[in-house]
């Protein structure tokens, strides 16, 4: 553990409280991964937390091709069904809205954990 901790180490390290608890307060996305599971494919929005998410499949958004779909709706539209995308985790949260509005027939929010939210991408056929 390293000298300059915030104290949260500390606490897990002393028993205080347990690593589960200590990840949660930490982290904004960590309660949201217990939802996700290895084969689901997640497209991450400002998302850095790919350790603690279960899944082997991760795009990214300031990478290609997720970089390229820009705010066209027509474009993440394509992307996430070219891709099989199931879950976007995005955080934090824009504060004047984001393309995923815009997705609103296919992407719908599953679940929040202060400034990140889980959003469920339907796939072609699914209610």
């Amino acid at each position: 553990m390293q000298l300059g901790s915030s104290g949260i180490e500390w606490k897990v390290a002393a028993g205080a409280i347990s690593r589960e608890k200590a990840l949660e307060e930490k982290l904004d996305s960590y309660p949201l991964w217990k939802l996700v599971r290895p084969e689901d494919r997640v497209v991450f929005l400002g998302e850095n937390d790919r350790f603690h998410s279960p899944t082997e499949w991760v795009l990214r958004n300031a990478y290609d091709p997720v970089n390229q779909w820009g705010q066209d709706p027509d474009l993440w539209r394509r992307g996430l069904g070219r891709f099989h995308v199931t879950w976007i985790v995005e955080n934090p949260s824009p504060p004047h809205g984001s393309v995923l509005e815009s997705l609103s027939d296919i992407v719908v929010p599953i679940a929040r954990s202060r400034a990140a939210t889980l959003y469920r991408v339907r796939q072609p056929g699914e209610p």
